[in-house]
């Protein structure tokens, strides 16, 4: 089971409750985040370098 599926299947059909998919939402994304820092950094820094030189 995925993560979003997981997400939501915790939902009460009976119950508003914001808190938990919230949560799970921010707690999915926190992988993702961090692998695009490591990542990405290398080209994040190069595009802005590329387009800050003027000609």
């Amino acid at each position: 089971m995925t993560l979003a599926v997981g997400i939501t299947t915790m939902n009460n059909p009976y119950k508003e409750d914001y808190a938990t998919p919230i949560t799970g939402a921010c707690l999915m994304a926190i992988p993702v985040l961090i692998l695009l820092n490591v990542v990405g950094r290398k080209y994040f820094v190069s595009g802005l370098a590329a387009g800050a030189i003027k000609g």
